[in-house]
């Protein structure tokens, strides 16, 4: 039953309901004799009618009546009245421990004082013959006087106590909705919550106090690290880590906190009852200890901040002393091989928690991506249910939370387990996020156009901040200390190539460029650094915030990191704030790209050439060559291979040139180029392989991308950016003539094909708000008559030889072909998957990455083989940086 407000129970008026549980709900009320808020505790109505269920709630207020203590909830009355039997409880200003938790672990001093009068509290129960057996952080109310040990509705008296005259009690939980995982109290089951359980209890037997001792170690330990003891994606995972594992040490957590809190812990966290500690009251006179020490300055270092240094335990006393941050320390961290990272161009695929604990990852996974998380100090990561698809991960402020992106959905997800929930649509990401006390600060390319947008990370409509002027896209963003200005990576319009460093003002909204020439994916370092890449490279200045201004000369850092150009405009790094940075090495396996034959059951046969950063593959009509982009540094040049000789020779120079095809009859290479280019816009040229030169076909303000040659060799379709329309280029007189084939608004249109017989085009539609990706095919001269071809999104599309089939990529990882008739009438066929792996790429932007041969049989890719499973991490990096100023960097690698 539900009492409305103002109905009354005897002499107690209802206020308001305080909550609900597996057998009763709690009410705030009024004692209107003693004018006191008290608690009021009733059966619901199903229940009041069960006699046993009834002698269970008695059997609870006898058992906290037994109780007087200053940290146990007390009982003021026992009712009956109109059927509804009820408690009248003491009525407790403040909120759970659990709540609290879910904002930040504790401070160390605090934890100690609440770990204190929770272990006095179970004393005193303890001395009655009480055993609580539900003990968890939503059975302990935080008070201004303290910790409250509260809803003993799962309370059994002793053996001992039980032989005295007392009834043993059982039954069911009285608070619900506290945990992720709820607790199992059916008649004649486990009883309790199952990660605070003791083995024994999981195992369904007999619980004493020593099983209250086991969850009082799960709680402290959470209280202590900010993590349960135990999880797991399930219930039986949890259950099987009670049973089979031990937890990390509290220190391997917290390397601040004082050596004895593993012992006590541990103790407390035995698998067996007899090695655990035996009494309560002892349990509290260790803390005591602890925290009498840590009062006098011993360890009084709260656990809010990242960690510095180790804490050395002095000769001549107890008093522990912190000592000065300790050296720059590198390690690696290897991934599990069935969940890499999953290399995104545009995005960071891994975050740091801002105080350098955690590191959150997106996984390729056999159906896609997801996130996964690690704990710096835990062995391997466990992935987070809910985030499929999950792409840039970022944490927020205190770390409690995940940010990410999934099909053009900004959404969050607690870090320490419950379902993801969306913040916002945020249409095409690039280039990060920065979550703030402000709210969350987002790239979005299209939304309704690009710019840097702000958004409440409990949702509502994103609203613009910094626009795209004249086409540019400001990526990268970050709000600067003092909360007045955003660190931003502005990419220039109509170029793939070019970016800097600027600082825009939130009040006067000027901006100030820092860094020209091609800088971007800057982060402002809690070390009062600037951080960015620039040429391939990373580099480090001073930077004076407050005016807003590099105030040393930059030196290159992390020579080894991963930068992931042209496109991406990612330097594969994320620094915490007390200076913990990870990063991606160049060198590590599933970093370079290598070529490739690939059948079409996926079997794969690698060229043999040197990995490298090879990209859009194409191979010449008679198969006898390949031609490919090659990055070197900030050197993009196009490259031929003889495949039957194993040469590359180097076919364009002195400028940025890209993205190359063949023309039908194999004697020259269409490409893009900034090669006297008008205003910043990419042209499209010409070079014919006999060195008889280099023919400039377009000159326009605009940037062009070539795509695929009719048949004859008469018609070039080509894409225009930023436009994202696709046009064709052909003779008009003796003059080439550009115009619009395909112009979909609020979409862009990717790499477009002639089929084989010229008649028709097949491309890719990116829609610019939802993200959403799918290949259409339409009749080159009746463009508007488009045919739905992929299913579920589709990217890359490239035809048969024959024309009788479409090749097509989907998702992150399926190779899909869709048979095609032309005769009498455009007839598309279901698509069919030919097989799974990356190496044909990963996400949309690697688009261009494959070829198909003359017999149709397999494709020529420039792919990988694997993606990375390790990750480079430094402690105290920040060390590193103090000698810049004149300086080389010490210890720079």
């Amino acid at each position: 039953m539900t009492l409305p407000p103002g109905s009354r129970l005897g002499p107690y008026e209802i206020l308001s309901a305080l909550g609900a549980g597996g057998m009763a709900e709690v009410y705030r009320a009024r004692d209107t004799r003693l004018d006191r808020m008290v608690a009021i505790k009733i059966l619901h109505g199903h229940l009041g009618s069960d006699p046993e269920v009834r002698r269970r709630f008695e059997r609870e207020a006898r058992t906290i009546a037994a109780l007087s203590h200053p940290h146990v909830c007390t009982l003021y009355d026992l009712g009956h009245e109109d059927d509804v039997d009820f408690l009248v409880m003491e009525y407790l200003e403040g909120r759970s421990l659990a709540e609290a938790l879910t904002e930040r672990r504790l401070p160390l001093a605090q934890a100690l004082r609440y770990g204190r009068e929770i272990a006095l509290a179970l004393a005193a129960a303890h001395r009655r013959g009480i055993i609580h057996r539900d003990l968890k952080p939503g059975n302990v109310i935080l008070t201004n006087t303290g910790a409250r040990l509260v809803d003993f509705g799962l309370a059994k008296l002793s053996q001992s106590a039980a032989q005295g005259g007392a009834t043993p009690a059982s039954g069911e939980a009285t608070k619900a909705g506290t945990d992720i995982l709820a607790p199992v109290t059916a008649a004649g089951t486990i009883l309790g919550t199952i990660p605070y359980m003791a083995p024994e209890q999981v195992e369904g037997r007999e619980a004493d106090s020593r099983s209250d001792i086991f969850a009082f170690g799960a709680v402290l330990y959470e209280m202590i690290t900010g993590v349960r003891a135990f999880y797991g994606e399930t219930a039986a995972s949890v259950a099987a880590a009670i049973l089979d594992r031990d937890p990390p040490p509290v220190s391997a957590r917290e390397p601040l906190s004082p050596p004895a809190l593993d012992r006590i812990v541990a103790a407390c966290l035995a698998k067996n009852p007899d090695a655990r500690w035996q009494d309560a009251g002892d349990l509290e006179i260790e803390l005591r200890w602890i925290a009498d020490d840590v009062a006098a300055g011993g360890s009084s270092v709260g656990l809010g901040t990242e960690a510095q240094g180790p804490v050395r335990q002095s000769s001549q006393s107890k008093e522990r002393k912190l000592e000065q941050p300790s050296a720059p320390a590198r390690f690696s961290i290897t991934l599990p091989p069935d969940a890499p990272i999953a290399l995104d161009r545009g995005l960071l695929p891994f975050a740091v928690a801002p105080d350098g604990r955690r590191l959150a990852y997106v996984a390729r996974i056999q159906s896609g991506t997801q996130l996964y998380i690690r704990d710096i100090a835990e062995p391997s990561p466990r992935p987070i249910p809910g985030t499929e698809g999950a792409r840039s991960p970022f944490f927020s402020p205190d770390g409690r939370w995940i940010a990410y992106i999934t099909e053009g959905t900004l959404c969050k997800v607690p870090v320490f387990g419950g379902l993801p929930t969306i913040i916002c649509e945020a249409g095409w990401v690039i280039g990060g996020a920065d979550w703030t006390g402000l709210g969350i600060f987002f790239n979005s390319s299209f939304l309704p156009k690009p710019g840097i947008w702000l958004v409440d990370p409990d949702g509502g409509t994103p609203q613009p901040v910094v626009s795209g002027e004249s086409g540019s896209n400001p990526a990268w963003p970050q709000l600067l200390p003092g909360g007045k200005a955003i660190l931003l990576s502005m990419l220039l319009p109509d170029t793939t190539y070019k970016a800097r460093v600027e600082v825009f003002s939130l009040e006067t909204r000027r901006r100030e460029v820092l860094v020209e020439g091609g800088a971007y994916h800057a982060r402002y370092l809690s070390s009062g650094h600037l951080l960015y890449a620039k040429a391939g490279q990373l580099f480090v200045a001073p930077f004076d915030v407050a005016n807003h201004r590099i105030s040393g000369a930059p030196l290159p850092v992390l020579r080894e990191a991963f930068i992931d150009e042209p496109i991406g405009w990612v330097a594969n790094y994320c620094v915490s704030n007390g200076g913990l940075v990870a990063y991606l090495d160049k060198r590590a396996d599933g970093i370079e790209r290598t070529l490739m034959w690939v059948g079409l059951n996926g079997s794969v046969e690698p060229l043999p050439v040197a990995p490298g950063r090879m990209l859009f593959p194409r191979l010449s009509p008679d198969e006898r060559l390949l031609a490919a982009t090659i990055i070197r540094g900030d050197d993009y040049n196009i490259h031929v291979y003889d495949l039957q000789r194993g040469i590359w020779t180097r076919v364009t120079g002195d400028s940025l040139n890209d993205l190359a095809i063949w023309s039908p009859d194999g004697r020259s290479l269409t490409f893009t180029s900034d090669r006297a280019a008008t205003a910043s816009g990419w042209n499209l040229f010409r070079t014919r392989l006999d060195g008889s030169g280099v023919e400039r076909l377009m000159e326009s303000e605009f940037s062009q991308l070539p795509t695929s040659w009719s048949p004859d060799g008469e018609v070039l379709l080509y894409l225009e950016l930023p436009s994202g329309s696709c046009h064709f280029l052909s003779k008009q007189g003796s003059n080439w003539q550009g115009q619009q084939f395909l112009h979909v608004p609020g979409r862009a249109v990717f790499e477009a094909r002639f089929s084989p017989d010229g008649q028709l085009v097949a491309y890719t539609v990116v829609d610019e708000f939802s993200s959403r990706v799918d290949v259409y095919v339409s009749p080159f001269r009746e463009p508007g008559a488009a045919t739905l071809v992929s299913k579920d999104g589709g990217i890359d599309p490239v035809w048969a030889p024959d024309g009788s089939r479409l090749f097509y990529r989907h998702g992150s990882n399926q190779m899909m072909a869709v048979p095609i008739r032309t005769s009498p009438m455009l007839e598309v066929g279901a698509p069919e998957l030919l097989f799974e792996g990356p190496v044909l790429g990963t996400t949309w932007l690697e688009y261009r990455s494959y070829d198909i041969t003359r017999d149709g049989k397999r494709f020529i890719a420039s792919g990988k083989l694997s993606e990375p499973r390790r990750l480079e991490v430094v402690l105290n990096w920040f060390e590193e940086l103090k000698p810049l100023r004149g300086k080389q960097i010490a210890n720079d690698r």
